[in-house]
């Protein structure tokens, strides 16, 4: 019988001796020489392809217990659990997807300011889950859009490439997320984050179009691109009115393309 899958952090070992050795390659990954990393990197990602559980749950523990670990050394771990979570998607246990999904908003959310490199790890990780567990996804990061608070960037940038990714766990929970996002939207004051949500309406927008054209494989056959037309209009309005004038180009360019998806 399969050991069962703890809901807390904690290494879900084999026994045997590659326990030890994928521990020992995630306390060195981030060697000084890149040829050495690399080659470190690829052993997990290997072992990793062979031992799914063993070698995310063993990055996932050491993450966490390593509040202070340097930057570089959680970005290589985190790409290691994006890798393995793309290739071995089918052979993640619920409970540790619960876990890895857990740990990536932390790592987004954990600064407010934005560190590029190590919140997009910690964001394509998500993404990735969302694959196969868009309902736990749509959990961990929907209730960051609380009433009266601007989420962080990175959780309005993962939505939006997380509705590219998996239309079809998005979509019948969409009313709900714009529901909580279309308020937001009049307190949003930065550039980079009316980015964020521009683009993310703008996925929204085609993962309801790629939802309806493909109804076949949907879970709810009643949904229709009308279902969604009063909130989008609502937030229509916003991205014409008000932040289509914005002097920043890279802001104008991303509500143009949001504001002609969201026409269709």
């Amino acid at each position: 019988m399969p050991k069962a899958i703890s809901a807390e952090p904690a290494v879900e070992g084999t026994g045997g001796e590659v326990d030890g050795m994928v521990m020992a390659l995630i306390e060195n990954c981030h060697d000084r020489e890149n040829a050495v990393k690399q080659a470190m990197h690829n052993a997990l990602v290997d072992i990793g392809k062979r031992q799914p559980v063993l070698v995310l749950s063993s990055c996932e523990t050491y993450l966490q217990k390593h509040k202070k670990l340097i930057m570089g050394h959680r970005i290589e771990l985190l790409e290691v659990m994006r890798e393995i979570t793309v290739f071995k998607p089918d052979a993640i246990p619920a409970l540790l997807a619960v876990r890895l999904v857990r740990l990536g908003v932390e790592e987004m959310t954990a600064k407010q300011e934005l560190v590029p490199e190590w919140q997009s790890a910690a964001s394509a990780l998500v993404v990735a889950l969302g694959a196969n567990f868009g309902k736990t996804v749509l959990e961990e990061t929907t209730k960051l859009f609380e009433p009266g608070v601007v989420p962080h960037y990175y959780i309005v940038r993962t939505m939006g490439e997380f509705a590219q990714n998996n239309p079809f766990a998005l979509v019948p929970a969409l009313e709900d997320i714009l529901g909580r996002s279309l308020p937001m939207l009049g307190m949003v004051k930065h550039d980079n984050l009316r980015w964020a949500f521009a683009n993310m309406m703008a996925r929204f927008s085609d993962a309801i179009l790629s939802y309806v054209a493909n109804l076949d494989r949907a879970t709810d056959k009643t949904i229709t691109t009308s279902r969604f037309s009063q909130q989008m209009y609502s937030a229509f309005e916003v991205l014409f009115n008000v932040w289509l004038n914005s002097k920043e180009a890279k802001l104008r360019l991303a509500v143009v393309e949001a504001l002609g998806v969201m026409s269709h």
